[in-house]
């Protein structure tokens, strides 16, 4: 009889201890990977020829450049921070690990290919182009778009 209710204060122990929060999917995990994700209206600070530990070589800075990201994956480039002015660019996108892919549709069903390396840092994001290494730097201008 004291073996049976060993088992069952076993059972219930585990079953308690199961369901408990061990700090996995807290409030504040959901939070950093909310702020690190990249869905948003980000406006375009500056691009960069290159750069490195010495040196950095400035480029333009644009007036106004606005990427939204959505969260159907979705992508398109504009001139207005509401995301609503003239589209520049139009696509789709994806994120692998640290590696943007933007898949750009152009009339008469041309689509072409960018690949850039980002990293993102709260509100401020770095695309690295793949191929012409060419930096461009941005702030989160909306979370939503």
């Amino acid at each position: 009889m004291a073996f049976l209710a060993l088992i069952a204060v076993l059972f219930t122990v585990a079953t308690f201890s199961a369901c408990s929060n061990n700090g996995e999917g807290s409030d504040n995990d959901h939070d950093e990977k909310h702020e690190n994700s990249i869905v948003g209206i980000w406006k375009l600070d500056a691009t960069l020829a290159s750069e490195d530990a010495t040196n950095t070589h400035m480029g333009h800075s644009p007036a106004q450049v606005y990427e939204v990201y959505k969260a159907d994956g979705s992508y398109h480039k504009v001139d207005l921070p509401s995301g609503n002015g003239v589209k520049t660019e139009e696509g789709k996108y994806k994120v692998t690990d640290d590696e943007l892919a933007v898949e750009l549709e152009y009339p008469g069903g041309k689509r072409l290919t960018q690949r850039f390396k980002f990293k993102i840092d709260k509100d401020k994001m770095k695309k690295t182009n793949e191929v012409t290494e060419e930096i461009a730097k941005y702030t989160r201008f909306k979370e939503n778009p």
